[in-house]
């Protein structure tokens, strides 16, 4: 993650999007690398599922980016005890965020020192009926035909 964006944008997205395919994100690449338009900022990742983002930011990964924020510890050990939770399974959320680019792990000697890189996290789900299939409701009383 550059400075700017650390220094500029403190909230990182996920964003919803059930339009987002690989054909389009490969699409907005080559549009980029013609010039034509800007590769998606480092602080949002979209998802066309929300399962996805739920499997991504689950309840216990938003504990261990706020336990980090708040008590700032000083490595994984330190997070675990914390946190109440095996270091194994925190590890692994650990890793997770930092892939995502929401925390970084800086090693330090032996251990890995956990480091948010932004305030807050939002999840963004826009509400449009545009494109979006409505059924009507069915009518469900019988009809009596004479």
């Amino acid at each position: 993650m550059n400075k700017l964006t650390k220094s500029t944008n403190r909230t990182f997205i996920f964003q919803y999007d059930p339009y987002f395919s690989p054909k389009r994100m490969f699409g907005e690449f080559k549009e980029a690398i013609n010039g034509k338009k800007y590769i998606q900022p480092e602080n949002v990742m979209v998802a066309n599922d929300l399962s996805t983002i739920h499997r991504i930011i689950s309840k216990a990964r938003l504990k261990v980016f706020a336990c980090i924020k708040e008590y700032q510890p000083k490595n994984i050990p330190e997070l675990t005890s914390l946190l109440h939770r095996d270091y194994a399974n925190v590890w692994r959320d650990c890793w997770v965020l930092a892939n995502c680019g929401i925390i970084e792990l800086k090693k330090v000697g032996q251990e890995y020192n956990p480091i948010v890189l932004y305030d807050q996290i939002v999840l963004d789900f826009p509400v449009s009926n545009k494109g979006v299939p409505v059924k009507k409701p069915v009518d469900a009383r019988p009809t009596v035909q004479t």
